[in-house]
């Protein structure tokens, strides 16, 4: 009998998925606008103000990438079942090929697949245990257990066969 997959990204992660790069693009067009608006009256604007919205141009774009590519994830004792809410694909922990936490990115986890499936040959998504570290290179438990879960599953394939 199989085991029942234990979610493990956010229970969010629809919310984020969808709602997020609306909002995201949504602020950097208000940024914008807002930009071009103040120049318009021809007042003097503060480097600060112009490296502000320079880097709001850049940065909202990216949050809306990023949130777009979420999956959510589940995880048996041999299997990762990821969806990215229209179609779910069951990937086996002995395909995995690494799992790592983008820096500075809080519960964002990256599983890279050893092979390309329907969702692509990467999972991106938001760890479920809230976590936060002081400190920048410390990783986040998930990758952790993942990784442990990985390296047991890759072993015991390596022993059947």
């Amino acid at each position: 009998m199989a085991a029942t997959p234990r979610l493990i990204s956010a229970i969010h992660t629809g919310l984020l998925k969808f709602a997020g790069p609306p909002l995201a693009l949504w602020l950097g067009g208000r940024v914008a606008y807002a930009w071009v608006t103040y120049n318009r009256t021809h007042e003097y604007a503060p480097p600060l103000s112009t490296a502000v919205v320079a880097i709001s141009l850049l940065v909202f774009p990216l949050m809306a990438w990023r949130y777009a590519r979420l999956k959510r994830v589940a995880k048996t004792d041999d299997a990762l079942h990821v969806s990215n809410f229209r179609r779910e694909v069951v990937v086996p922990l002995r395909d995995v090929d690494r799992v790592r936490q983008l820096p500075l990115s809080g519960n964002i986890v990256v599983v890279d697949l050893a092979q390309d499936t329907e969702l692509g040959s990467r999972i991106i998504f938001v760890a479920r245990d809230i976590y936060w570290s002081p400190t920048w290179w410390r990783t986040h438990p998930m990758v952790d257990r993942l990784r442990d879960a990985v390296a047991a599953a890759k072993k015991k394939g390596v022993e059947v066969a």
